[in-house]
């Protein structure tokens, strides 16, 4: 369920442990926790967003069922 953007993040830490000196390598992965974060609390809003739709969207339904049936 990784995004494309998820996973330019991952292979960005990826690439860069490893080469750089200990210091830089923790600033790398500082800065990638932080990206995750950010990119975790979007997801985290696309979630609260589209479940009221659909919660929305399938008490409408629901209504228009019972309506027909009655």
């Amino acid at each position: 369920c990784l995004t494309d953007e998820d996973m330019r993040i991952l292979l960005s830490l990826s690439g860069e442990l490893g080469i750089t000196d200990c210091e830089n390598q923790v600033k790398i992965i500082r800065y990638v926790a932080e990206l995750l974060k950010k990119a975790q609390d979007g997801a985290q809003e696309k979630l609260l967003s589209y479940s009221k739709l659909y919660t929305n969207v399938s008490v409408g339904i629901g209504a228009i069922f019972a309506i027909l049936l009655f």
